[in-house]
């Protein structure tokens, strides 16, 4: 994956966080610290969340993926995105080409001698989206914004 991808994959993702609920966005983070690190207020000695006044509503990590998935689903998480890496930009909706009303798509209109070339589509008929457009997939969408680890717990 080129770059630009990556920068426009982790602006959404940025930007679809921001839209979650705080408590949900510090939930990930938790339960990715417990994923990576074991289990997190077991009495274990050297347990960093035994004392810390933020880990006193952590669920459990079962739990916390339960409250995840439900809070993504609330969100609206797409199914597939598609995104335009020339303009670092995304939409729901697929790219596609316009077809031009003057000539019906046909690149041709009528005119004194006949028929000749659009002048709006310059004989192409219709326009071709620019850029360089990538479908992404809802897993692919959802490890941006959870982590790639959590995802599979999700």
């Amino acid at each position: 994956m080129s770059a630009a991808y990556q920068r426009t994959l982790k602006a959404w993702a940025a930007d679809f966080r921001a839209k979650l609920d705080p408590k949900i966005r510090t939930l990930i983070s938790q339960a990715n610290f417990d994923l990576y690190h074991g289990p997190v207020q077991d009495g274990a000695w050297g347990d960093p969340t035994a004392n810390d006044p933020d880990w006193h509503d952590y669920p459990g990590f079962t739990k916390a993926c339960k409250q995840i998935t439900s809070a993504l689903t609330a969100a609206k998480l797409p199914s597939k995105l598609y995104f335009d890496t020339d303009m670092e930009c995304w939409q729901e909706k697929e790219p596609e080409g316009k077809i031009y009303d003057e000539c019906d798509g046909q690149g041709q209109v009528e005119c004194e001698i006949g028929f000749g070339k659009c002048a709006t589509c310059y004989g192409r008929g219709e326009f071709d989206p620019g850029g360089d457009w990538w479908k992404v997939d809802r897993k692919e969408l959802l490890s941006a914004i959870v982590g790639t680890e959590l995802v599979g717990y999700l």
